[in-house]
């Protein structure tokens, strides 16, 4: 099957660059002021990136892949892949979870009440949500969370806390799982909310990676979120999660192309006088084309089955444990290449390559385990590719 692009998707980029372009010609926004905010830390929006992201929203750009009826542009979701490729590739936030996996789980799931209710709002950029999946003892095994949604009148009191909150303290809402079933009903005991991050009885607590990106810790005291905020049946969330995971798994490759393309100018200016070392280092190079190459293969086939109306269940494992695994290993031989002064982080003076090296060499393990563990993945492609046993 051929997933070059076709000619609309390429129309498609020529327009979306041409918007960026005028955006930044207008000085309505500081464009590097946005991307060296992001540049800081990927996994979070500051006031930057929220103005960039509102003003996406305002311009329709939030609703590349979402239908004209409620308010998007009703492209397919290849070129919705393609807008998120773009910016990423530029270190422009491009509302990645919002856009990436909310929206399609809200378009797909959802009942229409909550769809009509949240969707436009997204689209605006109105409203930035997180994800509220993870606990201290629920992490991989996510059927095993406890923090509760008790039944009151009108709606549920959350008691409980998640952590590995990315982006929390900059988002609006929180897509939030909490059991609603008995302590040991698992998977037939979760329900799924979209709420509020303002609501009394919540705080946060900041937690630092080693790569210095910030994500959160959540605590729930007596939280009350209303009953019309509950996305789907009660107790029917696993579901929703396993659809939003997926669509979650459908990762960018530019962000690793960009790096790449770092390391390619830099050792263009450094590479070796001894005919051997460098004869080697241009295999290695090349290795980490082939594998960056067949990452976004797959990222394009994952996309084209979005743009079916698949949920790319056990395509997007096979391309989440591939892209995350060819990422970290070429930020490590990047840094090989680079000898000592690789380490130099983003910002310091001589660091090779700008430094995206580095920052990808600290940052990249987290993606290994972050919206499932790639071990896991392998489970469920043996299990729902392969249709092997769990035994």
């Amino acid at each position: 099957m051929d997933f070059s692009l076709e000619p609309q998707h390429i129309a498609f980029l020529e327009e979306l660059r041409a918007y960026i372009k005028a955006l930044r010609a207008s000085g309505d926004l500081d464009l590097d002021a946005v991307a060296n905010e992001y540049q800081s830390d990927l996994k979070s929006l500051g006031a930057h990136g929220l103005s960039f992201i509102r003003r996406l929203g305002q311009d329709g750009w939030l609703g590349v892949g979402t239908p004209k009826e409620y308010g998007g542009q009703g492209r397919s979701l290849v070129e919705q892949w393609l807008f998120m490729e773009e910016l990423k590739y530029h270190s422009l936030p491009a509302g990645q979870l919002l856009i990436q996996s909310i929206i399609p789980a809200l378009l797909f799931l959802a009942s229409p009440e909550v769809r009509s209710r949240f969707l436009p709002l997204c689209l605006s950029g109105e409203i930035m949500v997180a994800i509220g999946y993870s606990e201290p003892a629920a992490g991989t095994d996510l059927a095993a969370l406890q923090t509760r949604a008790s039944r009151v009148d009108g709606g549920y009191r959350i008691n409980g806390q998640k952590i590995w909150t990315t982006n929390a303290q900059n988002s609006t809402h929180l897509w939030l799982a909490a059991r609603t079933g008995a302590p040991d009903s698992r998977h037939k005991g979760i329900s799924l909310f979209i709420l509020p991050l303002d609501t009394p009885g919540i705080s946060l607590q900041p937690i630092f990676t080693q790569s210095g990106e910030r994500t959160n810790h959540v605590f729930f005291d007596d939280v009350f979120v209303a009953e019309e905020n509950l996305v789907g049946a009660e107790n029917g969330g696993w579901g929703l999660i396993m659809a939003q995971l997926n669509f979650e798994r459908m990762y960018c490759v530019s962000e690793m192309m960009h790096e790449f393309h770092h390391v390619l100018q830099w050792w263009n200016t450094h590479q070796p006088q001894d005919d051997a070392e460098r004869q080697a280092q241009l295999r290695e190079l090349a290795r980490m084309a082939a594998d960056a190459e067949v990452s976004r293969l797959m990222a394009t086939r994952t996309a084209w089955l979005v743009a079916q109306g698949r949920v790319p269940a056990v395509e997007a494992s096979i391309l989440k444990f591939t892209l995350t695994g060819t990422h970290q290993r070429n930020s490590v031989d990047a840094l090989r290449l680079m000898g000592p002064s690789g380490q130099l982080a983003m910002g310091q003076a001589g660091a090779p390559a700008g430094g995206f090296s580095s920052r990808a060499y600290l940052g990249t393990p987290a993606y290994t385990f972050g919206a499932g563990a790639n071990e896991l993945q392998r489970d469920m492609v043996a299990e729902r590719g392969l249709g092997m046993s769990r035994r």
